[in-house]
């Protein structure tokens, strides 16, 4: 096992589940370095046409980073936006007792979200 977290489990009338977490941040960090969170990019025009995102923008990635460390006199910065991920392959997230268990050959497909990540 790679990670569990409480979750909360939607089950949709097609049989696919939709799963409702919070990731501490080291977490996210630790699947991202391992690769187990992937941006999957879409640009036709290099031969990349199956992925959700657009091609990562370090400009934007900078501007969220000041935006969270900045002083602020009144309240400190949060991002309470979500993050989606989507897991490709069947059997490598499974659902216990409450919890979300990821495994160690889950990979996960930033489907909105990646310059939060």
């Amino acid at each position: 096992m790679r990670l569990r977290t409480h979750t909360i489990s939607i089950s949709q009338i097609n049989g696919i589940n939709v799963y409702l977490t919070k990731f501490r941040v080291q977490d996210l960090k630790n699947l991202l370095e391992d690769k187990q969170i992937i941006s999957d990019t879409y640009n036709p025009d290099i031969g990349q046409d199956t992925g959700y995102q657009r091609e990562l923008d370090p400009k934007r990635s900078k501007k969220i980073l000041n935006f969270l460390t900045e002083d602020y006199d009144i309240v400190k910065p949060i991002l309470p936006s979500s993050i989606v991920l989507n897991s490709r392959r069947r059997g490598t997230l499974s659902f216990k007792d409450g919890d979300l268990i990821i495994g160690d050959d889950a990979v996960l497909y930033a489907v909105d979200g990646q310059h939060r990540i």
